[in-house]
């Protein structure tokens, strides 16, 4: 996997129903990240790890993730 430059998307929604994305690369096989969300709680998320020509590769998510339906 590790060939394929793989990177993380993050998505995250937050109780106060806003969404965030963050995407970060993936440089070795094991390591941690942890990021900082001041004042801001988590509903729930989505993490995929993609390749760098687009790719899925793999997808975990909390079990109330939902695409959002924007209603106009």
């Amino acid at each position: 996997m590790m060939d394929q430059e793989p990177s993380f998307v993050i998505s995250m929604r937050f109780w106060d129903d806003t969404d965030q994305e963050i995407v970060d690369i993936i440089p070795r096989k094991r390591g941690s990240r942890a990021y900082d969300f001041p004042k801001k709680k988590i509903l729930t998320y989505r993490v995929q790890v993609v390749s760098k020509d687009g790719e899925i590769l793999e997808t975990w998510q909390h079990h109330f993730w939902t695409e959002k339906i924007e209603v106009k």
